[in-house]
């Protein structure tokens, strides 16, 4: 999540999104989605995977996925050729 919200708040920075940052963090509260940090274990998980996805922030997801065995729910169709663990919305 740490990641997410990281990713988001860069893009709401250059323009790219228009969103109150403050709210969204507030509602990802109410649905008590669980805050999820970078660790080292996902860090170095990064390196170890395929170079399907040149963005950063979305590689970190995926790594951070795979250590924790959770889903990552996205629209990036590219993050599906990682891993069962990626669910395409």
């Amino acid at each position: 999540m740490s990641a997410a919200i990281w990713e988001i708040a860069l893009k709401i920075s250059v323009g790219k999104y228009n969103l109150d940052l403050n709210e969204l963090r507030l509602q990802i509260a109410q649905i008590k989605l669980k805050q999820l940090p970078i660790s080292h274990e996902h860090a170095t998980r990064v390196r170890l995977l395929p170079y399907i996805h040149r963005d950063p922030f979305d590689r970190m997801l995926v790594a951070q996925a795979m250590c924790e065995s959770v889903t990552l729910l996205t629209a990036d169709r590219v993050l599906a050729d990682y891993s069962e663990l990626v669910e395409l919305v």
